[in-house]
């Protein structure tokens, strides 16, 4: 979007383009309007469409989203992050220029910077189980905010600048500080339509300084506001060595240039940030204190009883789509939360995989359907298509959350591992045992507890 500059009753923000420029973020409406939900994929008439028709409109199903109450806190902290952080950089101020210079003839001579003396940025961090919703959620949020902001003039005066908001990244999966500054000039590539990762691509035999110092002029060059850096416990795997990311890393290339960060992780990843927590070999308690200086937002998965399942289930079985009944039992709800572990990502996949196994039975010749109110249908659409998953949902029901990140894990990489005979075994759902469901699976996940009790399904 084009810069339109507005004053805002905050300090440091008085003839400062960046900071004026972003008084849209505090109108409710852009808030609304970012925080709203899509819950509508089935149309009037779904049931009298021709088939390949329905087929095709269950795809929208896809792009059904329940705002989670975490994108609020989201939200707020995101804008003041970079409220805060374009206050402190002012760009028409000579130290914003010296630094620029300083790094651009730095990496020009292949030289060093010495450390950048500013405020250490915040760092807020956003933690959940897998499939919670958590990278899904965030980006919705930076997705709502305009991600570049063109400047021409200010007040009266030829200013022409690309401030770039916010980027999003990986952590590579590769332990290599050059995979991370590819990755990083990739996003900034495809925000900005640069040709940074085409160039740094080519200076594979630069120094791990020289991608450092490049990273640093490109984010101070176009004003990066903010960082968000996903898949956090990939830093548990890295070898102990010096040119591997770190927290230390991390901080070095952003916090430490006024950048403030949004990490995010697994459950698993939490072990980063622990006090006692040691990297490359040496124990940094300051470490941990210092890249956990802000909010700490949790992702769960979704209770049963709040509005959130309800709102979401309504949206993946909207009265359209249902055929032969008006509404769905509380056999069926129960059901499908249970074998779902009230996981936003799975509870997608369930619901299309029985729209879609269902709609091929109804189109079936010889093949007489009751209605969608199937709950022995539902358990055997589990069994046929989330086999590969089955048994690390069953730890999560179990309160087993690090079998259970450790199987999800291992299932996105390929290894598919199945329960040795030393493990404790683990029932699965559409077998013949569950977990009492008198506990509620959000209350025994996110406090942790193992429930053993055992009770036989109920076919419908």
């Amino acid at each position: 979007m084009d810069a339109n500059y507005e004053a805002l009753p905050l300090p440091n923000s008085a003839g400062n383009p960046l900071v004026e420029a972003l008084h849209f973020l505090f109108k409710p409406e852009f808030q609304a309007q970012v925080m709203s939900g899509n819950l509508q994929w089935c149309p009037a008439g779904f049931w009298q469409m021709p088939k390949l028709f329905r087929f095709t409109v269950l795809g929208e199903l896809n792009r059904i989203h329940v705002p989670a109450p975490q994108l609020e806190v989201l939200y707020e902290k995101i804008v003041s992050h970079l409220i805060n952080s374009y206050g402190l950089r002012n760009p028409l101020t000579a130290a914003s220029n010296r630094l620029k210079h300083t790094l651009a003839v730095a990496l020009k001579d292949k030289k060093t910077v010495p450390p950048v003396l500013m405020t250490t940025a915040p760092t807020s961090l956003v933690h959940g189980l897998s499939g919670t919703g958590k990278t899904s959620g965030i980006r919705r949020v930076l997705n709502g905010i305009p991600q570049v902001i063109f400047h021409r003039e200010y007040s009266g005066k030829p200013y022409q600048q690309s401030q770039l908001l916010w980027i999003s990244i990986d952590l590579p999966a590769t332990p290599s500080i050059k995979a991370l500054a590819l990755n990083f000039f990739h996003a900034v590539d495809k925000a900005l339509d640069t040709e940074y990762h085409r160039e740094w691509s080519k200076r594979n035999r630069d120094s791990v300084d020289q991608h450092i110092l490049g990273m640093q002029l490109a984010a101070q060059s176009h004003e990066l506001g903010l960082v968000h850096i996903d898949e956090m416990q990939f830093m548990l795997k890295y070898a102990k060595s010096k040119d591997t990311p770190s927290m230390t890393v991390l901080e070095a290339i952003f916090n430490k240039l006024g950048i403030p960060m949004l990490l995010s992780t697994t459950t698993a990843g939490l072990q980063l940030f622990r006090a006692d927590y040691t990297e490359n070999g040496g124990a940094d308690i300051t470490i941990a204190r210092r890249m956990l200086n802000d909010r700490e937002i949790q992702f769960k998965p979704v209770a049963k009883n709040l509005p959130q399942f309800v709102s979401f289930f309504e949206s993946l079985f909207p009265p359209e789509s249902l055929f032969n009944c008006s509404e769905l039992s509380s056999d069926f709800i129960d059901q499908f939360h249970l074998l779902s572990c009230g996981l936003p990502a799975i509870m997608l996949r369930l619901a299309k995989q029985y729209h879609e196994i269902f709609m091929q039975r109804a189109d079936k010749k010889g093949v007489t359907l009751t209605s969608t109110d199937d709950v022995k249908l539902l358990l055997s659409v589990y069994k046929n298509q989330f086999g590969l998953i089955d048994y690390a949902l069953a730890c999560l029901r179990r309160g087993m959350l690090d079998e259970y990140e450790k199987n999800v894990s291992n299932q996105a990489s390929g290894v598919h591992e199945k329960p040795k005979a030393t493990r404790k075994k683990v029932a699965k759902p559409d077998l013949t045992t569950v977990p009492n469901p008198m506990i509620p699976l959000a209350s025994c996940v996110s406090d942790g507890l193992t429930n053993t009790t055992e009770f036989k399904v109920g076919m419908a």
